[in-house]
């Protein structure tokens, strides 16, 4: 009887290291917040962990203030064309000039784009910082501190499925 109750505790504990997986870190240097605690249970898709977001939230706002001055800068080059066209046609600047008006335009025009694709990019990018349950699960085991920061690949969490 004793020894089939020992294999039995073996087989547990073996098999339950099978099923064990390790959430690491997908960023660098972000603080953490566990959402989910060591013993809790956790169905599919609900958050786990939550990286700090504030670096994000800068840069969108930097992004944002960024395209505020492009789109000021393109109302007056808008002007500058119109004005470099007709002094153009009148010979009172040179071609080099008036093509100089144009490229700074598409240039800041370029720049504006730009800008709103990076304001885009962090928006889509705030939605990767909280990191959800695979599946039906138990938290095991925290593995850093909460508010410290990470390494990528740093473990993070374990997490064991439930059945």
């Amino acid at each position: 009887m004793k020894k089939h109750l020992i294999f039995i505790v073996i087989a547990m504990i073996f098999s339950t290291a099978l099923y064990a997986e390790f959430l690491t870190s997908a960023y660098s240097g972000n603080g953490i917040v566990y959402l989910a605690q060591e013993g809790s249970t956790v169905k599919k898709g609900e958050p786990l962990v939550k990286y700090d977001t504030n670096y994000q939230k800068i840069k969108i706002e930097r992004e944002e203030l960024q395209l505020k001055i492009c789109e000021a800068k393109l109302k007056d080059l808008k002007t500058d064309i119109k004005r470099s066209s007709v002094l153009y046609k009148k010979e009172a600047i040179s071609l080099a000039a008036h093509e100089n008006t144009i490229v700074t335009h598409f240039k800041c025009e370029v720049s504006a784009r730009k800008s709103k694709l990076d304001i885009e990019m962090a928006k889509n990018n705030l939605s990767w910082y909280t990191v959800n349950a695979p599946y039906d699960c138990k938290v095991i085991k925290q593995y850093v501190c909460e508010a410290s920061g990470t390494k990528k690949g740093d473990k993070i969490l374990e997490i064991h499925p439930i059945n």
